[in-house]
């Protein structure tokens, strides 16, 4: 009798729960905007931001139950924890909270979410005696003390509640993360307008199991779920909808604005010279960085970075096809009309939908000195123009002011516009501008971050140097850089590069690019960067999200897409990465870095088919100019005498006799090279060697290497792993 009334009590206060929550919505839903916001109660953690696999369950129909059969809805509640727990803990997920018969839950990798889903509804269907619904998206949620919140949260829920009984629905997030999992199967159903959602939300199914197909009907009623609730959803929305209606302000929207998700787009093109000189490229090139990167800062906004707007610079497109191909909802166009001691400079602010029309026009006549302050004061001014509410770190950024001596700017743009050439020579020019700022202004943070950037691009991207000498320079200037201002977006990216593929220091790395992404969130290269410390760390489903923001930030910059095509081709999927490396060879078909990448997948593909005769033509056009000629024709004499196995150990005997001056035989290469032999611990001295030297390319000795079956149990390259504090395999 007592466990009885327990049992009776305790499904009293549930309902109650429910019935005081039900209230507490429908308050806040219709009078004060409703935001979604979930208690962390089982797993305290201390404030930060993080990406995450969010998972909510439900079972159908629990309060009805509740209140027919208390006993049976008591039981299934039981065995439904029990199924969950015991699968939450199997799939490294983590509880965050349980709310009545729903649970919110956690996961680092958007795989193990899903698996886990299909699990609970296999065990569901043989153990309880109701079905459940599921929804999983992947995206920022907030933790701070013991409490949970986000849209990553809100969406999670959002999507459980579309979802059939005995079905799991997942984002369009969560579908790209597993795109490249052949054993999970999903169809996509539409985009769907959700409650308390501002965007159509892209939604999956997840088939196979058993897992329940949804109809054509169902499909279509979601697809009209939006419009209909939030006009019939309750007497206040229907009295809004007739008054909004009568005013015909909400067809005017229904009709003429079109994707949503444009809204908080907008691109800034090239800066309109009227001053009548030609020799200021480099200061116009300059204020277009500045403008991108001021707008930049705020974190709601979309901005395309420079490359990509550069490439609509005389390019006779219209306002219309520059907004679709970049998907912005607006457009910039900035002008400099005069230019001496102050600059007269305009704004153009340009709207597509529902027409295209001029919205704003800022014009402004500037001391030099003040520059910098201006960009922050255009960056507000758009916001106010176009409604974007600034969070409160954002309006300090803003606020913040700065004079700069004028020839210390002009010196400084001069060693922007040399760096961003990315040769040797313009290098050089790029340290020499960057240390006449710094000359006559020295307490200007920008100079030096931008010295210690040129310096670690010498001492590693080219090489002209050697460490020894370029690493105590890009550490005096970064250090230097942060101490005059610790908000330098451009510092903390050029530590976090510096931290990650110098000093292997991942967690340092990781808070740097952050940091970074944090101070910029339109930062492409930062993204893309932070995607491939994700993938050494063989977090790859995180990687990827962070690579696809990179890519729709400058999807014309020829790096950006030969980075992200290594992103690909480490999740498997070869075809994406032939296709934007060769995207990237399209614009700037001298890029080394595409070139050498899609080369090594087809000889990879040549060599994994055995085809030997189409992998030795590769070699020939890859290395031909490279090595020297005697060197060729051994490689070439040995394949054509007794096979690719001789050809491979030529190779291997004419490094040895030239070194990798006249072979380009890097010890990654070589490495790959003796496991084709099958020897095993060749390999792993070329590993071990590239460590010692601290060359960059060992960091990726954990994602990137072929064979990599014959490694991942050797004791060496084990032992390897742990030095350098990467994931095992």
């Amino acid at each position: 009798m007592f466990v009885r009334r327990l049992r009776r009590l305790n499904v009293y206060s549930i309902q109650i729960l429910l019935f005081s929550k039900t209230v507490l919505f429908i308050f806040k839903y219709h009078f004060e905007g409703y935001v979604e916001q979930k208690i962390l109660t089982l797993h305290p953690m201390s404030k930060g931001k993080r990406l995450a696999a969010i998972m909510f369950t439900d079972i159908v129909g629990y309060t009805a139950l509740m209140g027919s059969d208390e006993d049976r809805a008591f039981k299934i509640l039981h065995i439904n924890r029990d199924i969950h727990l015991e699968l939450i803990d199997r799939f490294a997920g983590k509880l965050i909270k349980e709310m009545g018969d729903g649970m919110l839950i956690s996961f680092h990798l958007a795989a193990d979410a899903v698996f886990c889903a299909i699990e609970i509804q296999k065990q569901a269907r043989a153990k309880l005696d109701a079905k459940v619904r599921i929804g999983i998206h992947l995206g920022d949620i907030t933790f701070e003390n013991e409490d949970v919140f986000g849209d990553g949260v809100n969406l999670a829920s959002r999507i459980q509640s579309i979802a059939d009984p005995g079905g799991i629905y997942i984002s369009d997030s969560i579908q790209k993360s597993i795109r490249s999992k052949s054993d999970i199967q999903t169809k996509l159903l539409g985009e769907f307008n959700l409650k308390n959602v501002d965007y159509p939300v892209r939604t999956y199914a997840v088939q196979g199991e058993d897992l329940p197909i949804p109809t054509n009907a169902k499909i279509n009623k979601l697809k009209g779920k939006g419009l209909k609730e939030r006009i019939f959803g309750s007497a206040i929305s229907y009295t809004v909808f007739v008054l909004l209606l009568i005013t015909g302000v909400w067809w005017g929207r229904s009709q003429f604005f079109g994707d949503q998700s444009k809204s908080n787009s907008l691109v800034v093109l090239p800066v309109d010279n009227y001053t009548g000189s030609d020799s200021l490229d480099y200061y116009m090139a300059g204020v277009h960085s500045s403008l991108i990167n001021g707008i930049g800062k705020i974190s709601s906004l979309r901005v395309p970075s420079k490359t990509t707007a550069n490439a609509y610079k005389n390019a006779g497109k219209s306002m219309k096809e520059i907004s679709s191909e970049l998907n912005v909802n607006y457009i910039i166009e900035p002008s400099v009309s005069c230019f001496g001691d102050s600059i007269c400079l305009q704004i153009n602010l340009i709207t597509i939908y529902p027409e295209e029309k001029q919205i704003w026009f800022g014009d402004y006549y500037v001391e030099k000195s003040q520059i910098l302050n201006w960009y922050n004061k255009v960056a507000k001014d758009i916001s106010e123009q176009i409604n974007v509410i600034l969070t409160p770190e954002e309006e300090t950024l803003l606020a913040a002011t700065r004079t700069v001596d004028s020839e210390a700017y002009d010196a400084f743009l001069k060693g922007q516009y040399y760096w961003e050439k990315l040769d040797q020579q313009s290098m050089q020019k790029a340290l020499e501008y960057f240390q006449l700022a710094i000359d006559i202004d020295p307490e200007w943070a920008d100079p030096y971050a931008g010295l210690a950037n040129a310096w670690g691009l010498l001492g590693t991207f080219f090489g002209v140097l050697p460490k020894s000498v370029t690493l105590p320079k890009v550490y005096d200037y970064l250090g230097k850089a942060l101490e005059l201002d610790p908000n330098s977006a451009q510092a903390h990216y050029v530590n976090a590069l510096n931290a990650v593929w110098t000093e292997f220091d991942w967690a340092k790395g990781e808070k740097e690019f952050l940091t970074s992404l944090k101070l910029n969130p339109n930062d492409a290269l930062c993204r893309m960067y932070y995607a491939h410390l994700l993938m050494i760390l063989k977090r790859s489903d995180e990687a990827a999200i962070q690579a696809n923001l990179g890519l729709d930030l400058d999807p014309m910059k020829p790096l950006i897409l030969g980075l992200y095509g290594v992103v690909m081709r480490n999740d498997g999927d070869h075809k994406s990465a032939i296709h934007y490396f060769e995207k990237a060879l399209s614009i700037d078909p001298n890029f080394g870095f595409a070139r050498g990448n899609l080369f090594s997948i087809q000889m990879d593909s040549a060599y994994t088919n055995r085809d030997y005769k189409k992998w030795i033509e590769l070699w020939v056009e890859k290395v031909d100019g490279n090595w020297f000629d005697e060197a060729r024709a051994a490689v070439l004499n040995a394949f054509n005498e007794k096979g690719h196995i001789a050809a491979i150990e030529e190779m291997l005997k004419m490094n040895e006799k030239y070194g990798n001056k006249g072979s380009r035989m890097i010890n990654t290469l070589k490495a790959e090279r003796y496991l084709m032999l099958n020897n095993v611990d060749k390999a792993v001295d070329c590993l071990e060697m590239d460590y010692e030297m601290r060359d960059m390319d060992i960091t990726y000795v954990a994602t990137n290497l072929r064979n990599y079956d014959q490694l991942k149990t050797h004791p060496r390259y084990i032992e390897l792993l742990k030095k350098m504090n990467l994931p095992l395999p």
